[in-house]
Formats: structure tokens, sequence, C-alpha cells
């Protein structure tokens, strides 16, 4: 899914600078924070920053879980007593993966 997002690569979303160690793609793919390595830029972010799942409080998993939930069918109901997020969220999430979706094609 974050791979999905970048299709310009693994960049710092500040400079453009590419991530080409392995401790900044770790974290990059575990959507920690991670300090851009150009020194006049030398700013923090992560691989969802400036995306459409910027912000999200969910666990990388359980978005990844959520996403697929969607496009088995699974209906809301059912979705909540798997993940711990109410009705609204997984609305609010369907609209955003079909925006994502919209984008890539």
């Amino acid at each position: 899914m974050i791979d999905q997002l970048h299709t310009d690569g693994k960049r710092c979303p500040h400079c453009g600078v590419e991530i080409v160690d392995e401790a900044r793609l770790r974290r990059w793919y575990q959507v920690e924070r991670i300090k851009c390595s150009s020194t006049e830029c030398g700013r923090f972010y992560t691989s969802t920053t400036n995306t459409e799942l910027s912000g999200s409080t969910l666990d990388p998993r359980e978005l990844y879980l959520l996403k697929c939930l969607i496009e088995w069918g699974v209906s809301p109901t059912t979705i909540i007593t798997i993940i711990p997020v109410n009705k609204e969220t997984v609305g609010r999430w369907v609209k955003r993966f079909q925006a994502m979706e919209q984008l890539s094609a």
C-alpha cells in the first residue's frame, strides 16, 4: 500500500532526496519518523506524509487489513468487530481508498 502512494519512489516529501540506506528504508515501511539525509533539508517525515493516509491514527497493519476487508466486500458492521474503529471511520476510509484508486488509474 505504501508503494502505491509513492509511484515516483521513496523520497523525502519536502526536498525529494531519495532514501537509499537500509535503516531509513526499514523505517519507511514501518511508517516511522525519518529524518531527511539532506543537510539542507533535515526535516522529519513518514512514508504517509502528504498522502491520503497522512494523519491516520490506525496502525499500518490495521489499514492494510481494512483495505482488504473493504475490497472483499465485508460489511462495515462486520469490519468494526474485527478492527477497533466505528462505522463512520470505515465509511471515510472507503472514500479515501476509492480516491487513491482513481489517482493511480
